[in-house]
């Protein structure tokens, strides 16, 4: 998948704020966690893109995992 404008100018962000305060400062980390949410941002956005159209069910299940991101949901993982 190709990186976005954006993501690129969010990872300048934190190498910056890495190289500058260094990697473990609180610009540095919420640089990092910027640059994380933009890639799963367009991730996700691709992935839908591409998949067919989810039931009801299935929208709630997955917004159960980002709300609940190490919590078992049960179910399979297949």
């Amino acid at each position: 998948m190709p990186v976005s404008r954006k993501t690129k100018m969010l990872q300048g962000r934190m190498a910056n704020a890495s190289r500058f305060n260094g990697a473990d400062s609180p610009a540095a980390q919420d640089a990092r966690r910027e640059w994380t949410a933009a890639r799963i941002e367009e991730y996700v956005a691709e992935v839908v893109r591409q998949a067919p159209p989810l039931t009801p069910a299935q929208r709630q299940r997955i917004v159960d995992i980002m709300r609940n991101p190490g919590r078992d949901l049960g179910g399979d993982a297949a």
